[in-house]
């Protein structure tokens, strides 16, 4: 049997249903909650990754802790969402110089996809090794994320 006896469009259309899911396999709905890679190393005390709490709605916000040695920031930032994907900039300051001067922060600029599986991958414009993957937490504690932050400022 030829190809000629099949119904082309119908053929044409199928093939493209499935080029289609294909592409789109990989991409999930934004889910909102508590997305992380915290690594603890009981060793020297050193935490290191980044947490994020997901906070869509009309404003979106999303709440990030970095740890690098400890965890700072712990602070709701606007956000936009496109899809499955987001766009927010983090301006973490609190840092002092050697005369305890404060010293001014150095916007990053993220950007994250959702994917299947519970996953949010994020980067850094301009850095690209700054890939990284953060899982969902199934059952995050209120306030979770700020609360990583607070171990270095006391709170």
């Amino acid at each position: 049997m030829s190809f000629h006896n099949y119904n082309k469009p119908a053929v044409i259309s199928i093939v493209l249903i499935v080029m289609l899911s294909a592409n789109t396999s990989h991409a999930a709905a934004p889910r909102a909650g508590v997305y992380e890679n915290i690594q603890s190393f009981p060793e020297n005390g050193d935490v290191v990754g980044i947490a994020v709490d997901f906070k869509p709605g009309p404003l979106p916000v999303i709440v990030v802790t970095t740890c690098e040695g400890q965890c700072y920031g712990g602070k709701p930032w606007p956000m936009t969402v496109k899809g499955s994907t987001i766009a927010f900039t983090v301006c973490d300051g609190g840092a002092v110089d050697q005369d305890h001067r404060p010293v001014p922060c150095t916007p990053l600029h993220y950007r994250g996809a959702f994917r299947s599986g519970n996953a949010l991958e994020l980067a850094i414009d301009g850095y690209p090794g700054s890939k990284t993957v953060l899982k969902r937490k199934p059952h995050p504690q209120p306030h979770e994320v700020e609360q990583m932050a607070c171990q270095a400022d006391h709170c």
